[in-house]
Parts: structure tokens; sequence; C-alpha cells
């Protein structure tokens, strides 16, 4: 068997792909534009053209990378007998403050690790998939007899799908004469070993490259935004095959498609990946968090870990699965959820069997993905949970209200009371944030932090604090349906009440969707999908539909 050393592999697709780099990024504006801040821009917005800000050209986040490797080698539907080297490759997880991992694909330099990544995977799937003789064959298509003939409907087929569009003429010619080149040196399998590797580098491959300018973009470009919006990976053949008649052009079009792919599982995947990344489920593993004290929370395992992290994702899936109860709504308020052993006693459930099962969580005790115990223990610290990351998560991420950094003197988290202190958590909290200078943030961040006091730092149920009862009575303050609350389920009834909840996640799939921050140019845009997002009850799966319907989409990419 002929064994190609990973440096050559390496080293000879740099070459043919010119490295994985930088294709002239703009500079990537910060500007967050809150959802009842904007009315006075918005005068105009039936009259003037669609507009948006800046779209910056975007590098595949690890999931859309690993995704997109997947379903260009294997199929999405396809057996994994060969197996791709995801296990073997570390990718870095990249996220900003508002938790997107495309948000930060955009800038204009690349870490160094994630190139390796990136170029490991190349040669390792590369050499995965053509030693397997059966997905060489569905890939390939034929063998190397006549190399010119076959190695050009080779990269007529594969080269369309790895870049995303056809390749042009020049492009062609130097990959088959590169192919040709390295059949002489090895051979023709080693060669298109080679030229999938160099394909996988490719700037265009791992990054999204669109048409400058203000008009609409082209049905291939159309083709990547749907696919990778919907299911955080490539177009499939049946949009291929669209981009080419160019039936991609019309609402009416981007609309057939758009509910076909809604009903492939990769849509559901893709949904809740967002969620994943919103509502920030690995903030639980960070080591500021995870590291609860053994002797007060003798539970906490990473059995018990992994647990609550299955359970965010099962949750989700539950409710975007269904066209009907996608909604906001029953994000925040089913009690509906799915348990093992380990975690039903966390919930105090009792016994539910072994392996994995559907539950409804006590009505007093828990309300949608908010009281879940990921969200809880993500915002917990050592000993004790913390009514000030748990109410400036909601306000910053569930309502988009921003409330800038602190104070330079301002006191940090609460300490570890004193031995044989007796005060409560919520107590603590309300001397250190006592002083006149923090009331104007902490006015609006306590009542909605204390809410959440009947769970501890793990996010298990309590109604006791230090001996005392809990005091979760709190309020919604700054919002269109403010007013007191007794705990966290009613807390959470009133957010689900909320259209200011629903325009900021209307605002926040918008960003999302074009890989930024929004700005002051997409405020018709966000309008648009708000009003359109209230009018369907918060259902999510039509707002997915909403804003690929919209002129906005279609725009093109301005500099």
């Amino acid at each position: 068997m002929l064994v190609r050393s990973r440096w050559l592999v390496f080293s000879c697709a740099l070459a043919l792909a010119s490295c994985v780099g930088a294709i002239e990024d703009p500079d990537n504006m910060n500007l967050d534009v809150p959802p009842r801040d904007i009315e006075d821009r918005l005068a105009h917005c039936d009259e003037d053209p669609p507009s948006l800000g800046v779209i910056p050209t975007r590098r595949l986040s690890p999931a859309e990378f690993r995704n997109t490797v997947r379903d260009l080698l294997l199929g999405h539907d396809a057996s994994p007998t060969a197996a791709l080297p995801f296990d073997e490759v570390s990718f870095p997880i990249q996220a900003t403050e508002r938790g997107f991992e495309n948000f930060v694909a955009n800038t204009s330099s690349v870490p160094a690790r994630v190139v390796e990544s990136y170029a490991q995977t190349a040669f390792l799937a590369a050499h995965a998939i053509m030693t397997n003789t059966s997905y060489r064959e569905r890939l390939v298509g034929c063998e190397g007899a006549d190399v010119r003939a076959c190695g050009g409907a080779f990269l007529d087929s594969f080269g369309r799908r790895a870049l995303r569009r056809p390749l042009r003429d020049d492009e062609r010619a130097r990959y088959l004469a590169f192919i040709e080149d390295k059949t002489e040196e090895i051979d023709f399998d080693g060669a298109l070993e080679l030229t999938i590797a160099a394909l996988l580098q490719a700037p265009e491959f791992t990054y999204r490259v669109e048409t400058q300018g203000d008009s609409e973009i082209g049905p291939y470009e159309t083709a990547s935004r749907l696919s990778y919006l919907l299911w955080q990976s490539m177009p499939d053949d049946t949009l291929f095959e669209a981009a080419a008649d160019d039936a991609l052009r019309t609402e009416a079009q981007i609309e057939a498609q758009a509910i076909r792919m809604m009903n492939d599982p990769r849509a559901l995947s893709a949904l809740t990946d967002f969620h994943r990344q919103w509502l920030q489920f690995a903030k639980m593993d960070e080591d500021k968090h995870n590291r609860k004290d053994p002797e007060t929370f003798p539970e906490w395992s990473p059995a018990l870990q992994s647990a609550i992290h299955e359970e965010s994702e099962r949750f989700v899936e539950h409710v975007m699965s269904d066209p009907e109860t996608a909604t906001m709504e029953e994000l925040l308020t089913s009690r509906t959820t799915f348990v093992n052993p380990v975690l039903a006693e966390h919930y105090g459930l009792g016994d539910v069997g072994s392996g994995w099962s559907e539950a409804e969580l006590p009505a007093g005790e828990r309300a949608g993905i908010l009281t879940r115990a990921n969200f809880l223990a993500g915002r917990g610290l050592v000993g004790w949970g913390s009514p000030i990351f748990r109410g400036t998560f909601i306000i910053e991420h569930v309502l988009c209200d921003h409330l800038g950094a602190p104070p330079a003197d301002a006191p940090g988290e609460v300490e570890d009371p004193p031995e044989g202190e007796l005060n409560t958590n919520r107590t603590r909290y309300e001397e250190i944030t006592a002083p006149d200078d923090c009331q104007s943030c902490h006015a609006r961040i306590n009542p909605i932090g204390f809410a959440f006091e009947h769970y501890s730092s793990t996010g298990a149920f309590r109604d006791l604090d230090n001996g005392f009862p809990v005091d979760a009575s709190g309020a919604l303050l700054g919002t269109d349906n403010d007013g007191e609350v007794d705990d966290a389920v009613e807390l959470s009834e009133r957010l689900a009440e909320s259209e200011d909840v629903l325009d900021c996640a209307a605002q926040t799939w918008v960003a999302y969707s074009l890989g930024r921050r929004v700005e002051d140019e997409d405020v018709c845009y966000i309008r648009h999908v708000r009003e359109s997002f209230r009018a369907s009850g918060g259902n999510v799966r039509e707002l997915m539909l909403d804003i690929v319907r919209s002129p906005e989409f279609r725009l093109g990419t301005r500099r």
C-alpha cells in the first residue's frame, strides 16, 4: 500500500490552494440596535428600497466546517462506514460575548490553531475517503485510465460542490494540471487525494465569498445563504440544480426551497445549535462556573454535567421539532423535559428507569429553558447562585438591552460569608449593590436575578437558604410587560408574554443570519422581521421562512 506523508499532503495542498487566509474582510462594526431605540429611524422604510449594512466575507465556523466536510465527502444521509477524522482534530470554538461562533469567523486574521485544525481535517479526510472503496467510487465515479477525462469529470462534479459554484476555466485548468502532474509522481488516486485536500483548504471553500455590490446576489450565492442559515452546511444537489437553472431569484422560488429544507433533519440540528450558542449552553463548562464546592454540592459530577447538557439539547429539539409549537412561549414555559436517572434525581423526580425518558417538571418549580439546570448552573459560582449573572443575561440576551460595563471601582462578586454569619444569598447581594452608584443598573438587574433564588448554584430547587425561607420575589422592569413576580416561574411566564422578548429574538436571528451584529442600515429589515414574528405568535420556524423571503436576504455584499 502506498503510504503518503501527511506533510506531503499538507505542503502540496497549501501550494495549490494558496493556504487558508483572509479574503478582503472589512472592519466588522459592533453597533447594536436595541429593539425599542430605533423607531425614529423607521419613518421611510415603506418608501425606500431594501437596504443592509456591510455583509462580511464569512469564514465557516467550526460547526459549519465539520458539517460541510461531512456532506461533501459522505453525503449527509450516507452510512458513515468511512469515518471522518473529527475525533482526531481539535476545532477551536470561537464565540463572542453574544455567543455566536460565526461572528468572530469574520476577522481578517486567522489564528494559527484554526488553520492547523482545518489542514489536519483536510488531509485526514481526503485519505479516509480515497482509501475506502465504496466512498471513493461514489465520489470519483471513474477510473484513471484516461487521467484528463476522469480528472476533468471529477473536478466538474466535486469542484462545483466543494467551492459551491462551478469552477472557473482557469481554476479547472490549474487543478487538472495538478492532477496530471501528481499522477505521474504518485498515482491517480494519490493525485485525487491531494486535490481533495487542497480543495478543502481553498479560500473559497473555507470562506463564503459573495459578489460585491448593492444588487441581488447570484443563484449559487443564494443557495449557500439558504443552506448555511437553515442547515449550517453546504447546498444539496437540489439546491445546486436550482442554482444552475437560475431558479432562486423570486420570493416564491426561495420559499419553496426553504420549506423543503425545513423538513430535513439538518434544519432541526441547526435550530438546536443556534439556541446552544444564543443561550450559552457551554457556559456551565467554564472553570469559574463548573467548579462547584464538593462539600456543599456532593451530587455535582461529570455525569450530572453531561446529563444537563444533553437535556438542554433534547428540550430545544423537542420544542423546535413541531411546526405548531416551535414558539418562544413554549421555549420559556414548557415543563416537558427529558431526563436520565442522575438528572431525574437532581430535579427530584424519583425513579424514571434506565436511559432517557420524557418527563414533566413540577409546576411550582420549573417552567421553560431559564429554569433548567444548564442556565442556572452556568450562572452559579462555587457555592451559591449569582442573581447578577442571571439577571444580566436576561436583560442583555433575552431583551436585547445592553447595560454596559460596570464602574471601574465596582466591587466584584460576593465572597463566601464569614463562618456562622446568618444571612442569605439575597441579603448579601442586596448589601453589595446597595450604593447609589450601583443602583442605576442593579435596580433592574436584581429584581430579575432574585426571582431565581429558589435555585442553588447547581440549579437544584431549594426552599431554604442558610436556614431561612427563600425569598424569590422580584420584578420585570423596563419592558412592555413589567410587573412583580413571586419567582422564576412567574418571571418566565411574563417574559413569554412580552413583545420585547419576541423583538429581541427576531433581531438576534437577523444578526445570526448576517454573521455580525446589527447596524443602522438594517433597521427596516429588522422591523419587518419583528412584525412578522409577532404576527406568527413567536413561531421560530415561521421566522426562518420570513427571513429568507425578505428582499434583504438576496441583497449583495456591500463594502
